[in-house]
């Protein structure tokens, strides 16, 4: 009865995270499924391939090292348990798998190990709770997300194979103390499957009623992620993702003719200008005189905020305003007297170019080129163009 139901499987590559997150935006995320679904097929096989898969797993990102640790912990228990250690021949080649993964992670951890000036501030603008609160929402409603994971448990407690969700606890555990993300939350579904995926059952007899019920979680959770990918997908097409485009074309006329252009930010942190950089290879150089270099320097000792400050008196022609906000570009109020100085200096709002990432059943981020244009002898403190 439960066959037609398990088919549902090929459903999987059409969830939001399959399809639209890790497959069209280019990330190093792309790689994780990937990965995680080659562990899945190698996991019984040779524990060499598995040390390079994990390996190169924890080379990806820093989310995918935490699962690729778990994976490894629940990989080196399983061998304890299975008696393998204790063949002499076995044990040299686990070891010496063991010594491959450590040479991988070590690599992982020195190209990653921040630096001491590091400018990216990792703590969440919420308190912990707040983000193991959004690590529930793979379903929509959230509520929904609690009967889920609790069949999901049952599940794998039927299988007795609980232990197989500690890569999904030491995920959510880094999310919280660390940062977390809407599409680092989201590593967390196709590293279910491939859980799901190890420790699928081999044999064919009847099937428990645990078992029924992670199954049909699993179901639904692809049915509600596939009205993600449809929104998703329909939004994308209506609507642009990256402003970056249409804001090189804009600015192209004034860079050809020599016109100074600079960049900032509004914001609490001063590193919110990073989003400014994603217009620089529309260009054949960096077109910002108070940006440093042609790429974002995530350090605190990053000079590009100060040189604006010291620049504005000499009216820059363009200044670029990055902002970023949650939900659509309606909600940014060029009445916000952070944008005084920009008016009292003789910059008057030209155009906005915005783009916003869809999450779940709605707009997520919307980040957005505010363009000011110089305009010697402006008449009052007005930021908006005459009509």
């Amino acid at each position: 009865p439960y066959t037609t139901l398990f088919r549902s499987k090929l459903t999987l590559p059409f969830t939001y995270f399959l399809v639209f997150q890790y497959a069209l935006v280019a990330r190093s995320y792309v790689l994780v499924p990937l990965l995680l679904f080659f562990v899945a097929v190698c996991w019984k096989r040779n524990p060499a391939i598995m040390a390079v898969t994990l390996g190169l797993l924890a080379n990806t990102s820093l989310h995918a090292a935490v699962i690729s640790a778990g994976l490894a912990a629940v990989y080196a228990a399983e061998q304890i348990r299975s008696g393998a250690l204790k063949d002499h021949q076995q044990r040299r080649r686990i070891l010496l798998c063991a010594i491959i993964l450590a040479g991988l992670y070590a690599f992982a951890v020195w190209t990653a190990f921040p630096p001491h000036d590091l400018g990216f501030k990792t703590s969440t603008e919420h308190p912990g709770f707040f983000v193991l609160f959004r690590l529930l929402e793979l379903c929509q409603p959230w509520g929904l997300s609690i009967p889920f994971w609790i069949a999901i448990a049952v599940c794998f407690r039927a299988r007795c194979a609980l232990f197989y969700l500690l890569p999904v606890l030491l995920c959510a555990l880094f999310c919280v103390v660390v940062y977390g993300s809407w599409w680092h939350i989201g590593l967390l579904f196709p590293l279910l499957i491939a859980l799901l995926w190890i420790t699928w059952p081999t044999s064919a007899g009847n099937i428990s009623r645990h078992e029924a019920m992670g199954r049909i979680a699993l179901v639904a959770i692809a049915g509600v992620q596939i009205l993600w990918s449809a929104y998703a997908i329909e939004f994308d097409h209506c609507h642009a993702y990256s402003p970056d485009l249409a804001t090189a074309e804009f600015l192209r006329p004034f860079v050809r003719q020599g016109a100074t252009v600079a960049v900032t930010s509004v914001g609490e942190r001063t590193n919110n200008s990073f989003n400014s950089v994603g217009i620089l290879p529309y260009f054949d150089r960096n077109i910002y005189i108070n940006l440093p270099n042609s790429f974002w320097w995530w350090s605190n000792q990053d000079p590009t905020e100060a040189r604006f400050n010291a620049l504005l008196p000499s009216h820059p022609r363009i200044v670029i305003v990055e902002v970023s906000s949650r939900g659509s570009s309606e909600s940014i109020n060029l009445d916000s007297p952070e944008y005084s100085s920009l008016a009292k200096a003789g910059y008057r709002f030209s155009n906005a170019f915005c783009g916003t990432m869809p999450e779940r059943l709605g707009p997520g981020i919307t980040n957005c080129h505010m363009i000011f244009e110089y305009v010697a002898g402006l008449p009052g403190p007005g930021l908006w163009p005459s009509k």
